[in-house]
């Protein structure tokens, strides 16, 4: 069976339900929406809130607060980016992100998307865990490397010249403790 995924409003994907959401029918949302793709009035109205003027495609309608656009379908707000991708690509796999290879979080160019998986899309942009992947070096300057490097099970990477240092500096502090009190 499937169903909508109401989680986030920005992505639109079918998704397996439980045998106890078995309130929708087995095929009646994908034909429901793929009719809502083919209808030309949803498109007409879809591109009537884009301007076309420059390389991207801008959404000029409601937007959330990180700057994608939102399109209102069947009052259900999805991504604008998504309903362009899907118009022009078909439907996107489930679990998969749209990636603006323009960094325009307002663009619908499909020509500008692709669809990778969700940290394939945090590794190209611009947030911290971005940020951190393109390290080469910890603060101290010894290199991530195969050898040096130690991942935590939150898949952190840890230097390990560092935590070496950090473990004797530990050890030489706790033994002068311990004399202390003798």
């Amino acid at each position: 069976m499937v169903g909508w995924s109401h989680e986030n409003p920005n992505l639109l994907e079918v998704q397996p339900l439980m045998a106890s959401q078995s309130r929708v029918q087995p095929s009646a949302v994908p034909k429901v929406y793929q009719s809502v793709l083919a209808d030309a009035e949803v498109q007409a109205r879809f591109w009537a809130k884009v301007n076309k003027a420059d390389d991207c495609w801008e959404w000029t309608a409601g937007k959330n607060k990180e700057g994608y656009g939102v399109f209102s379908l069947r009052r259900q707000p999805i991504g604008a980016h998504r309903f362009a991708y899907e118009l022009s690509h078909g439907p996107i796999q489930a679990k998969l992100a749209i990636d603006h290879l323009c960094r325009n979080h307002s663009c619908v160019r499909p020509e500008h998307m692709e669809p990778v998986t969700s940290r394939e899309n945090s590794l190209r942009g611009q947030g911290p865990p971005a940020l951190n992947a393109k390290k080469t070096q910890c603060p101290r300057g010894h290199p991530y490397n195969e050898e040096n490097t130690i991942r935590t099970k939150r898949r952190e990477r840890l230097c390990r010249t560092c935590k070496t240092e950090e473990a004797r500096l530990f050890q030489l502090h706790r033994n002068r403790a311990t004399r202390r009190r003798h």
